[in-house]
């Protein structure tokens, strides 16, 4: 599998790709002239398009080709090393809408001069992403998001 990623994947998460919801676009960029790792991940993308998401409700954020800008999928590298992978990570339960921007830099360490990044991210969801999120109801778990703050407190010291 390394000698498959070895090139142009890890500025796409890498491994991570055998997650997403790519484009043929994106496919393509990520494959860069190399056949095989384009027809590889395009069957896997046919894959798992054909299964749906029964098993696993959660949309995935990175190289999702139903969240873009520009026609441009997001994959934000250091949000992804800090463990943010999925829409509902973004999104309050309690208040049914996305946590605001300080709240986003306060559970998972986020920059503060990243606040352009957030709010295309979030502008660029779609309703139906959205929607789904409320009537799923699968949420984090409140566990998850103290979680995350305690690791934050455990990291700074």
């Amino acid at each position: 599998m390394e000698i498959i990623l070895s090139e142009n994947p890890k500025k796409y998460g890498d491994s991570l790709l055998f997650e997403c919801k790519i484009s043929n676009t994106i496919l393509h960029e990520i494959a860069n002239e190399n056949i095989f790792l384009s027809d590889v991940l395009s069957a896997w993308s046919d894959v798992t398009h054909n299964l749906k998401t029964q098993i696993n409700s959660k949309t995935i954020l990175w190289n999702n080709k139903d969240i873009t800008s520009n026609n441009k999928t997001f994959f934000y590298k250091d949000w992804f090393e800090r463990s943010i992978k999925y829409v509902d990570q973004l999104y309050d339960y309690r208040i049914k809408d996305f946590y605001s921007f300080d709240n986003i830099c306060c559970i998972y360490g986020i920059p503060s001069n990243n606040f352009l990044k957030y709010y295309t991210l979030i502008k660029s969801i779609p309703i139906h992403i959205k929607s789904e999120i409320n009537t799923n109801n699968t949420s984090c778990t409140q566990t998850t998001f103290v979680e995350n703050i305690l690791g934050r407190k455990k990291q700074n010291k």
